[in-house]
């Protein structure tokens, strides 16, 4: 698995529709009240799940692996190598 960076993370969080997000915050469990609600644009919702994910979720890692078992490699076939952050 590829990792990737914060920004193709917003990104992807901000383009896949709008079931598969909220099957990714609940696989998550994203505690009530850190997401708006979902009226709010999906990249708002996204910064706000990245956000709880870094401070007091599992991290990004675990958000990348969420979007991976939701739909595949999803990232992979959507993002171009040039937004990849390089693993050590």
């Amino acid at each position: 698995m590829q990792t990737f960076d914060r920004q193709a993370l917003a990104q992807a969080l901000s383009d896949i529709p709008t079931g598969q997000f909220e099957q990714v915050a609940f696989v998550l469990q994203i505690p009530h009240g850190i997401l708006p609600g979902p009226q709010t644009p999906q990249a708002e919702r996204a910064t706000a799940l990245l956000k709880w994910a870094e401070t007091s979720g599992s991290g990004l890692n675990e958000v990348q692996a969420t979007i991976d078992e939701i739909l595949g490699d999803f990232l992979e076939r959507a993002y171009p190598r040039s937004i990849l952050r390089q693993s050590s």
